[in-house]
């Protein structure tokens, strides 16, 4: 981290942005920071993960900015812990470079924290670049009912009711802050305190799932979790994945499981383990051979395979 915060003494936020290969999001959203701290002291740390696409000579040149150079194997959880590793912040913020910060958000998350000394992690209103709501902005954590309902697409049909919407939430009025189990990592502000009891992410998680282990952790150490939604940030999802399809599909898949065993399957029968992770394998298996397929034809016609 830098040794001197933007404003004199020690720094109210520790920053860190995890990019792969994004410079125009990322340059949008560094430039996007200073107004959404609106007076408080900060430290930005950025860990450039990607293969090159000139992020890194670009982000040696900055001043004020610590660049962390990275690698394009090692996880979101991972970079995080390693920016984060020397923060001295009171509070950490956990920052896709897909996203475009509002005037005075973050400063205003740091007030509602403050203000509630039992919040240990707080998220924004997630919100598309077609202006609807990103739905991992608050969620439950994931059970085998509500996989199996959004396999089926019963939230579509269904928002309304929870038994069917229940893990984002869909029943619940988007503009109204709660407590919720879990935010998303995209945007992730969370007292450097809770973060460090909890040893920061789990990089047993390579991307997806982490910011759902690291809530689900929360809670188990008495704080907790609250969904802020007067603070909207623009997501533009999927900059960074998209170029890695599929791994990303792989991990995401990986991710539920390691989730499941972790925290829910100890408390179940035997049998009912086997059937989830039968299940979890075989949509995995699925979603996997159709983005290897998908690659094929694309490699076969010459086709952009970023796209």
């Amino acid at each position: 981290m830098n040794e001197t915060p933007q404003g004199e003494g020690p720094p109210d936020v520790s920053i860190v942005v995890v990019t792969f290969d994004v410079l125009p999001q990322l340059r949008r959203c560094l430039q996007s920071i200073p107004a959404a701290l609106n007076g408080l002291r900060y430290e930005l740390t950025v860990v450039e993960n990607g293969y090159g696409d000139g992020t890194w000579e670009w982000l040696v040149g900055l001043e004020d900015v610590q660049a962390i150079r990275g690698s394009p194997a090692i996880g979101f959880g991972s970079a995080v812990n390693k920016g984060l590793s020397g923060a001295k912040g009171r509070f950490f913020l956990i920052l896709n470079p897909d996203t475009l910060l509002p005037p005075a958000g973050v400063a205003q998350l740091a007030a509602n924290m403050d203000g509630d000394p039992g919040i240990g992690i707080v998220g924004p209103k997630l919100v598309r670049s077609t202006g609807e709501l990103d739905r991992a902005s608050r969620r439950s954590f994931p059970t085998p009912v509500t996989a199996l309902t959004r396999m089926l697409r019963l939230d579509a049909v269904f928002p309304g009711k929870p038994i069917f919407g229940g893990y984002n939430l869909l029943h619940l009025d988007p503009d109204r802050a709660c407590d919720v189990d879990a935010v998303a990592g995209a945007f992730m502000f969370i007292r450097s305190e809770v973060f460090r009891s909890l040893g920061g992410f789990d990089e047993g998680f390579w991307m997806y799932g982490e910011d759902l282990d690291l809530c689900y952790r929360t809670h188990q150490l008495g704080w907790r979790v609250r969904y802020a939604p007067a603070v909207e940030v623009l997501h533009e999802k999927g900059a960074s994945s998209s170029r890695r399809r599929l791994k990303t599909r792989y991990e995401f898949y990986r991710a539920m499981a390691r989730f499941y065993r972790k925290h829910q399957a100890p408390r179940q029968k035997p049998a009912l383990n086997m059937a989830v992770l039968a299940a979890i394998f075989a949509l995995g298996s699925a979603g996997v051979g159709k983005e290897i397929v998908r690659y094929a034809a694309r490699l076969a016609t010459g086709s952009n395979l970023d796209s």
